[in-house]
């Protein structure tokens, strides 16, 4: 059987910023029971200091200098650099995208901006650009290709997104999180 594959970006987080890697100011019991019922990769690193190259480079397995995304300035990953999604599609599985998709600017030749529907996902609910994440409850979300009015707090919209993504794909979640 093919394993769920969940991964969780966290933007800003340190080593030890979450219990399970020996936090004690603040409790972080959902993602501590994800660590001990999955895995933890210990030698992950960013590819980057800024974020669209990092993002770049978890989406495509390539370093900037493969891409040409090096710097927040960058224009977007090339339409051409396959993404994680589109690697797992063949192989059938469903993809989301659930929060914040980074891009950059247009490139050359390339009508717009290629959003992650573009770029192999199945679903996508969240926000486009790093500028837009400023806004903890912004008046409009990204649901597929249409904004759409929202109400409420993102993180928990994109949260409880992504909890109804893995119910309808059967996903176990054994009791981490309702929603």
């Amino acid at each position: 059987r093919k394993p769920n594959i969940v991964l969780i970006v966290a933007d800003g987080l340190g080593y030890a910023d979450v219990s399970f890697d020996g936090r004690r100011e603040w409790s972080t019991p959902n993602v501590h029971r994800l660590a001990l019922e999955g895995t933890v990769f210990r030698r992950f690193y960013s590819a980057a200091t800024e974020d669209l190259p990092s993002y770049a480079a978890i989406m495509s397995g390539r370093y900037g200098i493969h891409t040409g995304v090096t710097s927040n300035g960058s224009t977007d990953l090339p339409a051409g650099q396959m993404t994680i999604a589109q690697a797992l599609k063949p192989h059938g599985y469903a993809t989301g995208i659930f929060g914040r998709w980074r891009t950059g600017a247009v490139r050359a030749g390339q009508a717009a901006v290629l959003g992650p529907l573009d770029r192999g996902f199945d679903e996508f609910l969240g926000l486009m650009a790093a500028g837009d994440d400023v806004d903890r409850f912004p008046a409009k979300l990204w649901d597929g290709r249409e904004l759409k009015p929202s109400d409420g707090y993102a993180d928990d919209l994109c949260t409880d997104g992504a909890i109804r993504f893995m119910k309808q794909h059967g996903m176990p979640l054994n009791g981490l999180m309702s929603g």
